[in-house]
């Protein structure tokens, strides 16, 4: 099993890499793209669920959204429901970069899937999405205890 996770690690730093390298190009960071897109796919979310969705520390998500506020990229609204919590949007120049970052999203799945079947793809995606979901539930129970 020691492969697995090498396997998994690896694939995280390549992925890593050509990500950073691709979104120089655009003005968001390795660093941020995933919270950006969280907000965009997620119109709304509370910084606290967004924390949670990314599994990021609520701390690494104030610096992450204050730096995306300041970019412009999204903005912060107080919720109507409960005044303590803030909704947040991304904004008309985030939505403008959504397409191109989708881009080198699939460029990178195409890179990485380019020898597997349609089949294969498909299989890949359920797979890795079960190991993700038993993951979850593994690393929550064990924050509880």
């Amino acid at each position: 099993m020691r492969n697995l996770t090498e396997a998994i690690y690896i694939i995280c730093r390549c992925t890593h890499t050509y990500y950073a390298r691709e979104l120089k190009k655009l003005p968001v960071t390795m660093g941020q793209f995933p919270f950006l897109m969280g907000i965009v796919d997620n119109d709304g979310i509370s910084q606290e669920k967004l924390s949670d969705k990314l599994k990021i520390s609520k701390s690494t998500t104030a610096v992450i959204v204050r730096q995306l506020l300041e970019a412009g990229l999204i903005t912060r609204r107080t919720d109507e429901n409960d005044r303590r919590n803030f909704k947040l949007h991304a904004t008309g120049k985030a939505l403008k970069m959504v397409p191109r970052i989708s881009a080198v999203i699939d460029r990178c799945h195409a890179i990485m899937t380019q020898d597997l079947t349609e089949i294969e793809r498909n299989v890949l995606i359920n797979l890795v999405e079960k190991v993700l979901y038993r993951t979850e539930i593994s690393l929550t129970k064990q924050k509880k205890h």
